[in-house]
């Protein structure tokens, strides 16, 4: 093969794998469209949470309602509201979804992949500049010292309740693994 051909065919190859890739991506998006409709059906009940914050806590810590339910709970939206309390749910989008076409027994998938939550370490420290101290570790940025952490929670449950409001989380990624065909058992 000449190195002329081997270029012309490597092109049509790249070619090929371009308009595949661009025929992929449409056909996830289309999923993922349809699978959100179906996880949000009147029969389907999507997961709700209740998050209680202290009287004062977000002028405290200098965010608004919205930046913190964005920054903490990615993925939920407030559904009521009273005081303090929140009550949130989860959002279609972001719930996994799987399908087995009865016929060919091909599965497709979406599946949610949540991201590890990191300490909001600037309004732990306006909240509780105590606690702040006591768990933060300067390495080249601050880390959470999980030993004075377990230590700590061992005396004392509400340092759990107070840290869980400084866990900032980023929004879940969704993943379209390769469809399979489902055998039968």
């Amino acid at each position: 093969m000449s190195l002329d051909t081997l270029a012309s065919d490597l092109y049509e190859v790249s070619q090929e794998i371009a308009n595949l890739e661009d025929q992929r991506y449409q056909l996830r998006k289309q999923l993922f469209e349809i699978a959100t409709e179906e996880n949000d059906k009147p029969f389907y009940s999507l997961p709700t949470k209740s998050v209680e914050l202290p009287d004062g806590f977000l002028k405290k810590v200098g965010l608004t309602k919205d930046e913190f339910f964005d920054s903490r709970y990615p993925g939920w939206k407030i559904i009521a509201e009273e005081k303090n309390v929140y009550i949130i749910k989860k959002l279609p989008e972001f719930l996994p979804f799987e399908y087995v076409d009865p016929e060919s027994r091909i599965k497709v998938a979406k599946q949610i992949q949540e991201s590890t939550p990191e300490v909001d370490w600037e309004t732990l420290e306006k909240d509780d500049p105590e606690l702040y101290k006591e768990l933060g570790m300067i390495v080249s940025h601050l880390e959470l010292n999980e030993a004075k952490y377990y230590e700590l929670s061992q005396k004392d449950p509400e340092v759990i309740s107070i840290l869980q409001r400084h866990l900032k989380m980023k929004k879940p990624v969704q993943r379209l693994p390769k469809p399979t065909v489902v055998k039968d058992e």
